[in-house]
């Protein structure tokens, strides 16, 4: 991978290979002339390289003149927050998500607190493509502010008229935050929800496992349920926007799991429009249908979800990868939402965690990726699948094949160079066989 990668989720790259200091700094300034403002957040996740190019990012800010609040390590929901509780003219979050731990990169958050949709990415590309030269002697000296802003984050976490008035717990849980940005925050939730947290990560440097909270990277939470006999366990990704969980029997659920305890966490309150992408699982249909309201499907990407959930005046949406996305306290993808959502649905329930995840909607979803293909890889996956099923093509994003009862999709990373595959039915051999079979006609 010779360039960084600019797409609708940020800029991503490996450090010191195509991801330099320079680089952050030269974003950080187009992003200043972009904004047009004074007032600008910054924060990280915990990347060994995420000190070095924070400050690479505040010293572009300053450049322009801007006063930068420091928020330091706090999860990327809640600088996405505090950049609109603040009324600050953007955010810039230092994160490359779920990306390996070599790997960094920026997020860019708007002064409406969410991130950019992609006319205004397409806007923002402008600008970083032009040459600016600099005359700032204007402006008063700028200021540099650190800020802790995760007590009050959380504030407006449980103090939602969605959580406040509903009944505590006192539940042991398990947290695993990657020894990530969410760490502090998921520790301090628990407790304010009535729990006993028992954190699995310790400070240290570095990620202890694979930073995507998948099941088959939960094992070392699974083992410390079981052996302390806890409640049940959550599990980040290390900048905190994704959410993952495990029951009380040591039982890691999906990441396509966490979209559906919300739903039905908050379906059951209040009836409202759900939006997802177009890989989310068809069990959130199954859901809408029960409570009788309407699904809506947005091309894949937090900020492709986001505005189709403003288009439509969504109550509740996300992501099949962990992401949950409840716009009356977060516009963005929040994993500690997300754990007060699942507290919160398991008091009111008076289930355990497997006696729920049972009653799910039962599909077997496979995921890859594939990094040597063909670059017409669309037009063969498209004769092979002709051939072989009988399905209706949607071009949204990427190539989705729909069957009566299956789905496949194949469509270009936002993150990485590689092409994505995923695929879906209510039957494993047949998830396999699409997977497969679609791999192999695609390939070099």
């Amino acid at each position: 991978m010779d360039k960084a990668i600019f797409t609708i989720s940020g800029l991503r790259g490996i450090v010191g290979q195509n991801l330099t200091p320079e680089l952050i700094t030269k974003y950080a300034v187009k992003f200043a002339l972009y904004l047009n403002g004074k007032n600008v957040a910054v924060g990280r996740d915990t990347r060994t390289s995420g000190l070095a190019l924070l400050h690479s990012a505040i010293g572009g800010f300053l450049f322009t003149g801007y006063n930068v609040y420091d928020f330091g390590i706090c999860p990327t929901p809640a600088i996405v927050m505090m950049t609109k509780k603040y009324n600050l003219d953007g955010g810039l979050q230092i994160t490359a998500s779920h990306n390996p731990e070599n790997w960094n990169g920026l997020k860019f958050i708007s002064s409406k607190g969410r991130f950019f949709f992609a006319s205004e990415i397409a806007k923002f590309q402008t600008v970083i493509n032009k040459h600016v030269s600099f005359d700032f002697s204007h402006r008063k000296q700028p200021k540099l502010v650190t800020c802790n802003i995760i007590d009050e984050y959380l504030d407006n976490i449980v103090n939602s008229k969605y959580f406040k008035n509903m009944p505590n717990r006192r539940f042991k849980v398990g947290v695993d935050s990657c020894n990530g940005a969410a760490e502090q925050a998921a520790v301090r939730l628990v407790k304010m929800l009535g729990g006993i947290p028992v954190s699995l990560n310790k400070p240290t440097t570095g990620f202890p496992r694979a930073p995507e909270p998948k099941q088959e990277n939960l094992k070392t939470l699974s083992a410390l349920i079981k052996r302390e006999k806890l409640d049940f366990g959550i599990a980040f990704d290390p900048d905190g926007d994704r959410f993952a969980c495990v029951d009380e029997l040591g039982v890691p659920l999906s990441e396509e799991s966490s979209i559906l305890l919300a739903l039905l966490f908050v379906l059951k309150q209040q009836r409202g429009a759900v939006v997802v992408n177009n890989s989310t699982t068809m069990a959130v249909d199954d859901i809408c249908k029960q409570y009788k309201v309407p699904l809506y499907r947005s091309k894949t990407g937090e900020a492709n979800v986001v505005e189709k959930m403003q288009e439509v005046k969504a109550l509740i949406g996300g992501e099949g990868n962990g992401g949950v996305i409840f716009p009356a306290i977060n516009n963005t993808r929040d994993a500690l939402v997300a754990t007060a959502i699942l507290t919160k649905l398991l008091a009111r329930e008076k289930q355990p965690l497997s006696v729920i995840r049972k009653s799910l909607p039962q599909y077997f979803m496979l995921k890859t990726a594939i990094q040597n293909y063909r670059e017409n890889w669309q037009k063969i996956a498209m004769k092979y699948l002709t051939s072989a099923y009988s399905v209706k093509f949607n071009y949204q994003d990427g190539l989705k094949a729909v069957g009566d009862d299956f789905w496949i999709l194949i469509r270009k990373s936002n993150t990485e160079p590689i092409i994505r595959v995923i695929a879906e039915s209510k039957k494993l051999n047949l998830t396999k066989q699409l997977i497969q079979k679609t791999i192999t006609a695609i390939k070099k």
